[in-house]
């Protein structure tokens, strides 16, 4: 799914932010935050991009699909990229009623949302990121709250977290640290809040800061935790949600 058509090799960079999901609220938000830094990223996601930048090239492909994770796998190492950090934005959250939850919907939310996070983290934490480097996973306060109409979401991002942890142990003596954002909601078409100001109103009535986050908190925390400043932490999980988790 495009990824017959490599992108060239980023010019003179020694090292880049690999971002998946780069097309979605939280992705784009911190390719651009990266490249307006004077950053190198990489982003990966299932269509074209949708902004340009002399810091940035963008390979299209399926995460969902093992020749899709192997196609990007095989262009970092052919063009010797060395990645300062994997950020996995990608996810998806595509709503069901319990009774109409088929096994597709399932394979295909966890292949997407933890699957590849698994794959593409393991894979390139022997190899490709540099010593010192950093992965994070986006996880969701779904996991703990169980939403009905998110069952396999819920699952999904729960293992998010698992695998935050294990990798964090099997990597720390590399050291690359793994850590993992957990944020509540966020203002993005997938929230679906626009079409409803009943909805967004119940939700920010349950955030203690009285209003529901923006796709920056998440930024910010992400640069933070990636800045080197918080290398003494691996295998933590950071909540973003407005202290939701309190009430």
């Amino acid at each position: 799914m495009g990824h017959d058509r490599l992108p060239p090799e980023l010019p003179g960079l020694e090292a880049v932010t690999l971002v998946t999901g780069v097309n979605g609220c939280i992705g784009s938000a911190l390719a651009q935050s990266r490249t307006g830094a004077g950053q190198a990223v990489l982003g990966v996601d299932l269509g074209p991009a949708r902004w340009t930048s002399n810091r940035y090239r963008h390979f299209q492909c399926d995460l969902g699909q093992a020749d899709g994770l192997e196609a990007l796998l095989a262009y970092i190492e052919s063009t010797s990229l060395f990645v300062r950090a994997f950020v996995n934005c990608a996810g998806i959250y595509e709503r069901r009623e319990p009774h109409a939850l088929a096994y597709s919907d399932i394979m295909r939310t966890l292949a997407i949302n933890v699957a590849a996070y698994v794959h593409l983290g393991t894979r390139l934490a022997g190899r490709s990121i540099v010593p010192g480097g950093h992965i994070v996973g986006i996880a969701s306060d779904a996991y703990v709250l169980g939403p009905r109409r998110g069952i396999h979401y819920a699952a999904s991002k729960g293992a998010v977290v698992s695998a935050t942890y294990a990798m964090a142990r099997a990597f720390a003596k590399r050291p690359v640290m793994v850590n993992c954002i957990v944020p509540g909601v966020i203002d993005s078409p997938q929230a679906e809040l626009d079409a409803d100001p009943t909805r967004r109103r119940e939700f920010e009535s349950d955030i203690p800061l009285g209003r529901v986050g923006r796709a920056e908190d998440v930024v910010l925390v992400i640069n933070a935790i990636t800045s080197g400043a918080f290398d003494y932490c691996t295998g933590q999980k950071f909540a973003v949600n407005g202290g939701r988790d309190l009430l």
